[in-house]
């Protein structure tokens, strides 16, 4: 995304509308917290206002029968209004291993999530990288 922001706008003014147009262009899946392929919910938030999420996770990971892992567990988000919403990264541990599993859209003040993956997992936990939000 980056690199396809800086060769179009290579020496060229750019505004924060031409930035979003390209996240957007780039966005993954899991970034689309309202279902519209849009940013808005990101950039209303930490582009155009203020807040700083805190979070609460837990979660339990279970071996299951036939060698795959259940996963369940809840985000509990504080310190921001009811509007609030992020794309939290949740990571698996196996062994001395740490894998992005992929994102988790919080869009209410207590998530809940429940699914289960292929493989043994031992935990699983939230914003390893503290790329958002305090836990």
């Amino acid at each position: 995304m980056m690199q396809d922001y800086c060769k179009t706008f290579d020496n060229k003014p750019a505004s924060t509308e031409d930035f979003k147009a390209m996240v957007e262009k780039h966005m993954t899946k899991g970034m689309d917290l309202d279902g519209n392929h849009k940013m808005d919910w990101f950039f209303n938030q930490y582009v155009y206002g203020m807040g700083e999420a805190q979070y609460t996770f837990h979660a339990t990971a279970e071996a299951t029968a036939d060698g795959k892992t259940h996963i369940k567990g809840e985000i509990d988000r504080a310190g921001v209004p009811e509007t609030w919403k992020d794309a939290i990264s949740l990571y698996a541990h196996v062994g001395d291993k740490t894998i992005k599993m992929g994102l988790i859209g919080v869009i209410k003040a207590n998530q809940p999530f429940d699914f289960t993956v292929a493989g043994k997992i031992d935990r699983v936990t939230i914003n390893d990288l503290k790329t958002c939000c305090r836990t």
